[in-house]
């Protein structure tokens, strides 16, 4: 720690932390600077309360001058593994005027009531009881699993038997945290079930998925142009000109973009490009393997997230994730042009559905405002 302070010093760079800790310093040793900021901050509002830290709370209580307005619930502080806690909360409600906003416009009746039994509960706590604007609603199910891999399990097979009641527009699964919603995705995803992760990309949006698809579009179809263009950029040495010289070739001979790649002996290139276009040829033309496998041997493609990512490990670990849920969607499907165009097929459906808004929300907590689903 002390050789990070030093390296902070020799950069003159300030962390977050000590942006705090400084500013406390500031004010703390200089009278005349506190009382001017005092009087020139008429008025201070401080959100989330029950969040702040020490140094944080020291800022405020040096700066208070009848001035400060605090927004927080004692019964929400959820960081304190992280140095906060609702002290100022609690002698700010011993101290000053307080207004509790006690009616619940988010939630039914029913959790409403119980979320005051938990409240009831906590022995060291403002005291509140939270009232309902909603209906009554469902009664709140708890069920225990073993771990998280059960857990994806039971939503799947859960959400599967409501979509075919209600809409999947209606259903909601929050957590709390954005790497917890990657996976449930991904399960949703198996199980062909309509979702969107908030702030997310979609499934096919994603520069891995479009790579594979790409490869198993020029398969079956021997005109893809853009889908054509995509995977030569992935070869080493083959650009711009290349490609636009392939596309004269195709038109010159009146055949199929895909066909281009017969001339290569017409393109002035060194041998290892050559021997690297021929064996592109051979396994676009291969339908005896797995054409998701041959694409991830050729380009070697597991290698080629880990160089482009190399300092972004979770990226590089989603995108081989995303990949491992395509196979898994195509592991029913023969290698044939036959077996990869019904998937192709059946994936477009699921795009489809992917672009409707009848499709299952998957949000964190924090993100989440509670008056989306009924």
């Amino acid at each position: 720690y002390k050789q990070y302070q030093e390296k902070l010093r020799e950069s003159n760079t300030l962390d977050f932390d000590d942006i705090l800790l400084y500013t406390y310093l500031l004010f703390e040793k200089n009278q005349d600077l506190r009382k001017e900021y005092q009087e020139r901050l008429k008025y201070i509002l401080v959100d989330e309360a029950q969040d702040l830290n020490l140094v944080q709370r020291k800022i405020i209580e040096l700066l208070q001058n009848n001035n400060v307005c605090l927004i927080g619930d004692d019964c929400q502080n959820i960081y304190s593994w992280r140095g906060t806690s609702n002290e100022l909360i609690f002698t700010f409600d011993e101290k000053h005027k307080k207004v509790v906003l006690q009616d619940n416009y988010r939630s039914s009746k029913e959790i409403v009531d119980n979320v005051n039994k938990i409240i009831s509960a906590i022995a060291f706590k403002i005291d509140k009881r939270l009232t309902c604007t909603r209906s009554k609603g469902n009664k709140i199910k708890v069920k225990g699993l073993y771990n998280f891999d059960e857990e994806k399990s039971f939503l799947a097979k859960e959400i599967k038997k409501i979509i075919k009641k209600e809409n999947a527009e209606e259903i909601a699964v929050l957590f709390r945290t954005n790497n917890i919603g990657k996976q449930i995705e991904r399960e949703f995803r198996k199980n062909k079930i309509p979702c969107h992760l908030s702030k997310a990309k979609g499934f096919f949006e994603r520069e891995e998925i479009k790579d594979i698809l790409s490869f198993l579009n020029i398969k079956v179809n021997p005109q893809p142009i853009l889908e054509f263009e995509r995977v030569l950029k992935m070869v080493a040495g083959v650009g711009d000109a290349k490609i636009e010289k392939l596309k004269e070739i195709a038109k010159e001979n009146n055949i199929p973009i895909i066909e281009s790649l017969q001339y290569i002996d017409r393109l002035k290139i060194n041998n290892n490009l050559k021997t690297s276009l021929e064996n592109l040829r051979k396994i676009i033309e291969d339908h005896s393997q797995d054409p998701i496998s041959l694409f991830m041997h050729f380009f070697d493609y597991k290698n080629k997230l880990k160089k482009k990512y190399a300092s972004e490990y979770e990226k590089e670990e989603d995108k081989k994730e995303n990949i491992e849920v395509l196979k898994e969607l195509f592991k029913d499907y023969s290698f044939d042009k036959e077996g990869i165009s019904s998937f192709l097929d059946s994936l477009m459906e699921m795009e489809r559905k992917e672009k409707e808004n009848n499709k299952v929300m998957l949000s964190t907590i924090h993100s989440a405002k509670g008056l989306e689903w009924k």
